[in-house]
């Protein structure tokens, strides 16, 4: 992408789900993801975006990262229930960002943790695809746990949630053993 100095604002894809500006997700993979994001926010109204630049813009990675997740919207206004996984593949540099109606429950050290586990080891053996596909997947993961106000029909209204997070859970585990 083309940045426009310290004005350049990123603007949400038509997916949403997944931002990927820089190709690194093959269209099966970002596909998938897409629909495990549709899938969570129906479920409990949390929203799991992840972002993929070249380079972020802006004085910090938090800084940028903060920016992209009010820009975008990411996680219900009233509840705040979003997590951005965001990759600035040149500058080596990878965060979670949690909403403030999720940080009670996904601590900055889980975040840490998750990162550690799932997107460092394929990323420091140079399989960035499969650095933020298992991350992504994992953070599906512990939305589904989460305890929120409710979920979403597709038009911001609540609902309850849905009551297969183990159906859920075993799915994407199974998809991702196939992968892996």
């Amino acid at each position: 992408f083309a940045s426009a100095g310290t004005a350049f604002a990123l603007e949400p894809t038509d997916e949403f789900y997944v931002n990927d500006y820089v190709g690194v997700l093959s269209s099966r993979d970002a596909d998938y993801l897409i629909q495990r994001g549709r899938n969570l926010h129906a479920q409990n109204g949390v929203q799991v975006v992840v972002v993929i630049v070249d380079n972020y813009i802006g004085e910090t990675m938090d800084a940028f990262a903060n920016k992209v997740f009010n820009d975008f919207g990411i996680g219900a206004e009233d509840y705040d229930t979003g997590i951005l996984l965001i990759v600035a593949v040149d500058d080596g540099e990878v965060r979670i960002e949690l909403g403030d109606g999720v940080t009670g429950q996904i601590s900055d050290s889980k975040a840490g943790k998750i990162l550690d586990d799932y997107f460092l080891p394929d990323a420091q053996e140079g399989d960035l695809a499969s650095a933020v596909y298992r991350t992504y997947v994992q953070l599906i993961q512990e939305g589904s746990r989460l305890d929120t106000p409710g979920g979403s029909d597709g038009d911001g209204s609540s609902g309850s949630l849905i009551a297969s997070v183990i159906g859920i859970i075993c799915l994407v585990v199974a998809i991702a053993a196939i992968v892996l």
